[in-house]
């Protein structure tokens, strides 16, 4: 299973490719044959997932119902704005345009790992995200406080 970590500053081409951090690409695996499934992230990102880490996704997908209206919104947004991207000999893939316009990105892109997937942000937009809200102390305190109710 993929691990992606680090925060790399790049630029988008006027064709709307990036480059995949060359640590991303060595994590993706040989298994990945060097594609991606690029989709709308949450807080005004894109997320992109190696394959395997995709097909997890899907999975969770499949599980939710058609019958619930914000089931079904969720499982037409993800997949309305989803789509493959090949790694090219320069180590490039292709962004969704649709998806650069909506989040108005322009020129430079911040790219960060998260963990399972890699997220693509326009530098304002992740700033923003990182400025507001509780504070990294704050948060890390509340995920890790011991809970009485679990036994370890």
């Amino acid at each position: 299973m993929a691990f992606f970590y680090g925060r790399f500053d790049y630029v988008i081409d006027e064709k709307g490719r990036i480059n995949v951090p060359a640590k991303f690409r060595k994590a993706a695996g040989a298994g990945s044959d060097e594609r991606y499934v690029i989709t709308l992230g949450l807080d005004r990102c894109i997320y992109v997932y190696p394959p395997e880490q995709w097909s997890l996704i899907e999975k969770k997908l499949r599980r939710l119902s058609n019958d619930l209206p914000e089931e079904r919104r969720y499982i037409r947004i993800v997949g309305a704005n989803a789509s493959d991207s090949k790694v090219d000999a320069q180590g490039r893939i292709a962004l969704p345009r649709h998806l650069i316009n909506q989040l108005s990105i322009e020129k430079d892109v911040v790219i960060i790992g998260a963990i399972d997937h890699i997220e693509v942000w326009k530098p304002e937009a992740y700033e923003e995200f990182m400025q507001k809200g509780p504070s990294y102390e704050e948060v890390a305190e509340r995920i890790f406080r011991p809970r009485t109710d679990q036994k370890e």
